[in-house]
């Protein structure tokens, strides 16, 4: 009885040693197929959701008067325009009000009165302006 009980259990643990050298022998491929597919369909999404939104998306483009505005507002002028509007953003409003009562200020520029439309505006940065004292 324990010679059919052990030659049981032999066969039994082979069978078993069989089995699993099965399913491992199965399992990694499967394992390796999966993670595959997988790869697979995040490239094919990714793909398929830039073009619909390529197709759908507006692509913006310039008009010939828009480009050469760009260019300008990257030359030297625009940048210089940029510049005084920021250094005068204060006075500005202030300025374009006051341009009209001139009569008093008594300036005079190539030889005649300027009686609207002069301001005065910073030209250079705070950081490079220079003030005086006169009392």
């Amino acid at each position: 009885m324990a010679i059919s009980q052990a030659i049981a259990n032999i066969i039994k643990n082979k069978q078993h040693q069989e089995s699993q050298g099965y399913w491992r022998a199965i399992s990694l491929p499967f394992i390796g197929f999966c993670a595959g597919m997988l790869m697979i369909g995040l490239a094919a999404g990714l793909v398929s959701g830039l073009a619909i939104a390529k197709l759908f998306l507006p692509t913006p483009s310039l008009n010939a008067q828009s480009a050469r505005d760009l260019e300008w507002v990257a030359s030297d002028n625009g940048k210089l325009a940029r510049n005084l509007v920021d250094w005068n953003r204060d006075i500005l409003k202030t300025c374009l009000q006051d341009q009209q009562n001139l009569k008093e200020a008594l300036i005079i520029l190539n030889g005649k009165y300027v009686t609207k439309g002069l301001c005065a505006l910073w030209v250079l940065p705070e950081t490079q302006r220079v003030y005086e004292d006169r009392r």
